[in-house]
């Protein structure tokens, strides 16, 4: 198992779903659900001391196509450990 969530409340997930791998990977990705709840002050810079994300304004459609576009191999092959794939990746 490479996919997990990890959580200190068993309540806050209130579902997960597997989804096709991205790319020509071999891993599958996962979806899940949260509960709306109180989300700490993550970002004191915030007018309201709060952080919020606008995951519904991505553009997954074209980071798709620009990951599958990608040669991983390559570029992986010259960093063979995990840190430096990491950084590749980033």
């Amino acid at each position: 198992m490479l996919d997990v969530i990890l959580t200190d409340d068993d309540y806050v997930i209130i579902s997960v779903k597997s989804c096709p791998p991205v790319g020509y990977s071999d891993h599958i990705a996962i979806e899940f659900t949260l509960t709306p709840t109180h989300v700490e002050n993550l970002d004191s810079r915030s007018p309201c001391g709060t952080c919020h994300y606008s995951w519904h304004t991505g553009d997954y459609e074209n980071m798709m196509h620009y990951l599958i576009s990608v040669d991983w191999s390559d570029i992986f092959c010259y960093n063979p450990s995990a840190e430096s794939m990491w950084n590749s990746f980033n």
